[in-house]
């Protein structure tokens, strides 16, 4: 870590919600981060439990920086399905650990739309969330071996019912039982059944079942006749490794996991910045087929929705969350700011027009309004087209 931080690295990030990293200990993590502090260096957290335990996770991300002495920074911090009540006593919990002088930030995902067949029968918004599919029902030792080992386990009955019964889904929208559990090295009592809300799980991606993509789960269970989703939803695993030979599918879903109302409680909070939680994408080339309307319209999306039609902000502190804001919690002085010496980052939008237009149905349009960007000064969108330009580069932490 040490040696990282000398060659330009920013901070330390976990995983804690996701194998191998959530077997890390909080003292190992303090000690870790204990270098990264002598550098100026950043902890960017993805917590261990965003859900029924969120509270607990929390304290410990708020633990680390104050155990090692270094700025927190918790990624997407929104509560999961069932914790759709948490919110204000996390953000609560935030404020307090910044009045005890501990440097603690966090972003937030602008939500999603619902695919338009659902707007209607789900009345309040949801964050449409990606994952895979596999992973939300199959433990990590389900996956040893090759496919014809993976598939024999998926098609004996037996295994099926201890991967649901064993497995606790990181998604609770597969429902939880009630009891004790040990997920990745920590004990969690769940103390009510989570229901499952098989409505709100989206197919996205398929490559043995693209005939299914933009259904729920719900819907693809009666069109099979399958009494039960989790069993449709295991079928869609087992042909897609019948048909891919990957024992470890890529089968994409979206869930409905967080709620629009805490999403929207968290934007406007100060301490809160706008990340998309995808990767840059364009629609054609090699990354053509990846599909994520996040790439495409999460910043667009809070000046069309946010700024102008909810009024949740002013303009200039959506831009603010944007670009300084998260620019200077990398300290990373001379990006996200217009002024004399400052990297020539720009972009130049129509405050009236910029939208977007990429949606779960269509996840690939680019947003409207969005006329000239420079990249490092050199011009790599001019009237609102590419011009083939690319001039990033990659960026490294600023001397302390």
């Amino acid at each position: 870590v040490e040696r990282a931080m000398r060659e330009g690295a920013i901070g330390l990030s976990t995983g804690l919600e996701f194998a191998p990293g959530g077997y890390a200990e909080t003292g190992e993590i303090v000690e870790l981060c204990r270098v990264i502090s002598q550098f100026g260096g950043i902890y960017a957290t993805h917590q261990r439990n965003r859900d029924s335990h969120y509270e607990d996770s929390t304290r410990e991300a708020v633990e680390i920086g104050e155990r090692a002495g270094v700025r927190v920074q918790l990624s997407h911090f929104v509560p999961r399905y069932p914790g759709h009540d948490k919110a204000p006593t996390l953000l609560w919990m935030v404020d307090q650990a910044r009045r005890r002088g501990v440097d603690v930030t966090f972003d937030v995902i602008p939500p999603t739309d619902a695919p338009l067949a659902l707007r209607r029968k789900l009345r309040d918004g949801y964050h449409w969330a990606e994952q895979s599919l596999a992973h939300q029902l199959i433990p990590p030792w389900g996956f040893e071996g090759g496919p014809d080992e993976v598939l024999r386990r998926l098609r004996d009955p037996e295994m099926r019912q201890r991967f649901r019964s064993e497995h606790v889904p990181q998604w609770k929208l597969f429902g939880c039982p009630k009891g004790k559990f040990r997920i990745l090295g920590t004990e969690y009592d769940v103390p009510d059944v989570v229901p499952p809300m098989w409505d709100r799980i989206l197919l996205n991606s398929s490559r043995a079942s693209p005939d299914l993509v933009g259904k729920t789960l719900e819907e693809i269970a009666r069109a099979k006749g399958v009494t039960d989703p989790w069993d449709a939803a295991m079928d869609l695993v087992t042909a897609e490794i019948e048909k891919t030979r990957n024992p470890n599918p890529d089968i994409g879903i979206l869930g409905a996991s967080t709620a629009e109302r805490d999403s929207i409680m968290a934007l406007k909070h100060p301490a809160a910045s706008v990340c998309t939680d995808r990767n840059a994408l364009v629609p054609y080339g090699a990354l053509a087929g990846e599909r994520s309307p996040n790439s495409y319209g999460a910043f667009a999306r809070v000046f069309r929705k946010y700024v102008r039609e909810l009024g949740i902000f002013t303009l200039e502190e959506a831009v603010r969350k944007m670009t300084s804001m998260p620019a200077n919690s990398l300290r990373l002085y001379d990006r996200g700011v217009l002024k004399v010496g400052a990297a020539a980052d720009v972009a130049i939008f129509d405050p009236d027009r910029i939208a977007d237009n990429a949606t779960i149905e269509e996840p690939s349009r680019c947003a409207e309004g969005v006329e000239y960007v420079l990249v490092n000064g050199v011009a790599t969108v001019e009237n609102g087209a590419h011009t083939g330009a690319r001039a990033g580069k990659v960026l490294r932490l600023a001397a302390a």
